[in-house]
């Protein structure tokens, strides 16, 4: 089945924007202070925005302590590089809003290693940061990914992923994909195309 088919046109949802809008942000910054220089820098600044960002939505947020400023987080990491949690006021535990892992190296053992905590995450938001040499190589792993979460028997219909993959090649550049389970995958800001093989759960 081909994208022009599916009737669900993929587009990021309000905590995917805002989540694209802080990375961008981010290199925004790196860039005018002359100090980009991809994943090797990117875990202190990537994980207090998502702190940011979780707690100014009115989450609990966990990382690991030490990583971030302490008054950034509510708890010590939770077992992903940051969790978003939601608690009613009786402290019982709603839902998990979002799950972060991102990853310095570059080698594919090192994504995988993070990137396969993500599929099994019950999350409503998983979100993967990834560097790799060049655009051909990101390109590859991105269509590893898709292809890998449609492959897991315990996928749900609408799991939402958001991919954040930098690329050395050039000036560096940072390219979003989102991929939602059995609907779709948007590649980049404005354009929708097929990547990689994609399978509908009926």
């Amino acid at each position: 089945m081909s994208i022009a088919e599916d009737r669900f046109r993929v587009e990021p949802d309000d905590v995917e924007r805002c989540a694209i809008v802080e990375i961008d942000d981010l290199i925004d910054r790196w860039r005018s202070a002359g100090k980009l220089g991809g994943p090797s820098q990117w875990t202190t600044d990537v994980k207090t925005r998502f702190c940011r960002l979780g707690r100014k939505l009115g989450y609990k947020v966990c990382v690991k302590k030490g990583e971030v400023p302490c008054d950034e987080h509510d708890y010590g990491e939770w077992l992903y590089d940051a969790t978003w949690l939601r608690y009613d006021e009786g402290e019982y535990l709603l839902d998990c809003p979002l799950v972060l892992e991102s990853e310095n190296e570059q080698d594919d053992d090192s994504i995988w290693s993070d990137w396969q905590k993500l599929i099994i995450a019950n999350a409503a938001h998983r979100v993967m940061l990834f560097g790799k040499p060049s655009n051909s190589d990101r390109t590859r792993v991105f269509m590893k990914m898709i292809d890998e979460v449609d492959h897991y028997e315990q996928r749900r219909h609408g799991d939402r992923y958001l991919l954040a993959g930098w690329s050395d090649e050039g000036e560096g550049t940072m390219e979003y994909v989102v991929h939602l389970v059995g609907m779709g995958t948007l590649v980049g800001a404005e354009s929708v195309a097929e990547i990689g093989r994609r399978r509908s759960i009926t």
